[in-house]
């Protein structure tokens, strides 16, 4: 009686253990604070490179091609700002020790937009009269924008972070940001 007893109740946990394993698949795990967060970062870089326009530029009049260069990064300059007071706005993330690595990154997209404005002082500064001058110039602010030029970004930075690289994952408003396939955007 004792064996047939034992042998129920393990029946009934093994029973009970594999229906509490079996959930289907509309009650996936609810997505914690973590991806709710990483989805917002994810919104607003969206938003801010969605109002950046690149100029067509006409090198036939340098003149007016310089200015349409330095109001194209006046408004990268200004959408930069805007994205770190969003980023600012949603706070640190909410993962234990990522705490740092926010701030550090938020420091990098200070450095890379003041880098950014120093290019578009010297190129308003630029005497440009013809194509030669034109190019003399861009030559010259692409050399000081080189650091920059290997930027990716504060969705990448971020995501790339070990404790925020599953959110940035599921998040899916990520997944066109940081070229992470998200659970709901994978067919």
């Amino acid at each position: 009686m004792r064996r047939h007893l034992t042998a129920g109740i393990a029946l009934i946990s093994a029973a009970g253990l594999a229906l509490t394993g079996c959930a289907s698949e509309d009650e996936k795990p609810k997505a914690g604070p973590e991806v709710a967060w990483a989805g917002h970062v994810c919104d607003s870089v969206t938003k801010s490179g969605r109002q950046v326009q690149v100029p067509k530029v006409d090198k036939k009049k340098p003149v007016a091609a310089r200015k349409q260069i330095v109001t194209f990064l006046e408004a990268l300059s200004t959408q930069l700002s805007g994205l770190r007071t969003d980023l600012r706005k949603h706070g640190s993330p909410p993962v234990h020790g990522t705490e740092t690595s926010f701030l550090e990154t938020l420091d990098r997209l200070d450095k890379n937009r003041k880098s950014l404005d120093t290019t578009i002082k010297q190129l308003k500064k630029a005497k440009v009269s013809d194509q030669k001058t034109l190019a003399k110039s861009l030559s010259a602010a692409g050399k000081s924008m080189s650091e920059s030029g290997k930027y990716q970004g504060v969705a990448h930075e971020l995501a790339a972070i070990p404790g925020l690289k599953p959110a940035f994952t599921q998040a899916p408003s990520c997944a066109n940001v940081t070229g992470n396939a998200a659970p709901a955007a994978q067919q």
